[in-house]
């Protein structure tokens, strides 16, 4: 048996088997080191900082321990959040990174201080930027037990998962190593499954047992949201201080049972393994506004094109429906 994920413009087959009780890519050395966000930045620190990162590092066989090798999720965050302290949609990253490219850690350096909806400037560093780019993603729905089975698959065989969740008022367990249920308030906050185990649970109706198959829920089924036992791992991106060293494991059923619908919903990513620009304009724009800089290119025998930062109108195919992509600004239909 084959599954087949549509991520951009390309499949990936993920081949149905005999899988791992646990999978664990935090360990890996093309996981980078794991951080804390300065900003409201946590959806494209999950796509580009973690995820794009691991998924370069891998493809190529390199450290994610080096700057060289590790995506600066500010650079397009800076972009997409209007120059206030506010969250940007993860498609809309993957989106710029499949569009423009993301510069590695090393050329971008340091950018903690600066201010709020500053563009950086450079050449070198959007030159840099545009080698590094995404190739496709998929939002896919996580809410049934054949769901979890390919999700499970593509953490086995392929690499991570984003998620999204209520941080406010979630539920964890005595030794704060296992949330029970993500919160009912509040906006939702994004963070990487890095893997999962199948030996982890909990004892939800108090029987001393751990099952999988008992109708918890009195709905007069059996279905994922009844399952006591395995969990995701989570990384956050609250530094080592959340968690267990910046980790926790996630019941599977949390994402059959939540309220908050963004959080039955995972997504994956892949990249551009190489890609060498054959073109490029230098520019020098001055402005203080970014909304009034717009900008569009011809040549003489071709069609106008605007690249996606200076875009006036929607750029991206129509989404899934009830996808999170929904929510994207660049997201036409």
């Amino acid at each position: 048996m084959k599954l087949a994920l549509f991520v951009g413009c390309f499949a990936i087959g993920i081949h149905a088997g005999e899988l791992p009780e646990r999978v664990d890519h935090s360990s890996s050395p093309y996981f980078p080191p794991i951080i804390r966000q300065t900003h409201e930045s946590c959806a494209q620190e999950v796509g580009l900082y973690y995820m794009m990162t691991y998924a370069w590092n891998r493809h190529h066989g390199t450290s994610a321990e080096m700057p060289e090798n590790q995506f600066a999720a500010g650079f397009v965050w800076n972009f997409l959040n209007r120059g206030e302290d506010r969250g940007a949609e993860l498609a809309e990253g993957w989106q710029m990174a499949q569009a423009h490219g993301v510069p590695t850690m090393a050329t971008y350096g340091d950018r903690s201080h600066e201010p709020l909806g500053a563009w950086p400037h450079g050449y070198a560093l959007y030159h840099d930027a545009m080698k590094h780019r995404v190739r496709g993603y998929r939002f896919f729905p996580l809410a049934t037990a054949d769901q979890l089975g390919d999700a499970k698959r593509w953490l086995h065989q392929r690499g991570l998962l984003a998620i999204e969740g209520r941080l406010r008022g979630c539920q964890w367990n005595a030794d704060q190593s296992l949330i029970l249920r993500w919160g009912h308030e509040g906006n939702g906050h994004v963070m990487t499954y890095v893997g999962y185990d199948d030996g982890v649970g909990h004892d939800l109706n108090g029987d001393g047992r751990l099952t999988n198959d008992m109708d918890l829920t009195d709905d007069g089924e059996v279905t994922l949201a009844d399952w006591e036992r395995g969990a995701f791992i989570a990384v956050n991106s609250y530094g080592r201080d959340w968690g267990a060293e910046g980790k926790a494991y996630v019941l599977y059923r949390e994402s059959a049972v939540t309220p908050f619908q963004r959080g039955r919903w995972a997504a994956a990513v892949d990249v551009l393994p190489v890609y060498q620009p054959q073109i490029t304009l230098r520019l020098v724009l001055q402005t203080s506004c970014q909304a009034a800089v717009h900008l569009s290119l011809k040549a003489d025998d071709g069609e106008a094109f605007t690249p996606l930062l200076f875009a006036i109108a929607p750029q991206i195919e129509p989404h899934a429906p009830n996808s999170p992509e929904r929510y994207s600004r660049f997201t036409t239909g």
